[in-house]
């Protein structure tokens, strides 16, 4: 039997590429969850409310970026690749 503090923190991207937006689901509410470029510089930052969070990635460059989600019950933060097109 697993404690809900010995679960793994995750989310889930779709679509992955983006083309304009990536709903992100699967998501602890109070889950903080940072869009990164490369160079590490914060494009985007919100502590998730729901389980599930629709971003607009058309302002943001092409390319690779970086999702990152922590949550105060978790020791380790995830990060997932994010392709946008």
């Amino acid at each position: 039997d697993i404690n809900e503090n010995q679960m793994v923190l995750g989310l889930t991207l779709a679509p992955n590429p983006a083309k304009g937006k990536v709903t992100i689901s699967e998501i602890k509410p109070g889950t903080t969850v940072r869009v990164r470029d490369l160079t590490g510089r914060i494009l985007f930052e919100r502590i998730m409310e729901s389980e599930s969070y629709t971003l607009e990635t058309g302002t943001f460059a092409k390319g690779l970026l970086l999702i990152e989600a922590s949550h105060p019950d978790f020791k380790k933060s995830v990060v997932t690749k994010l392709i946008n097109q």
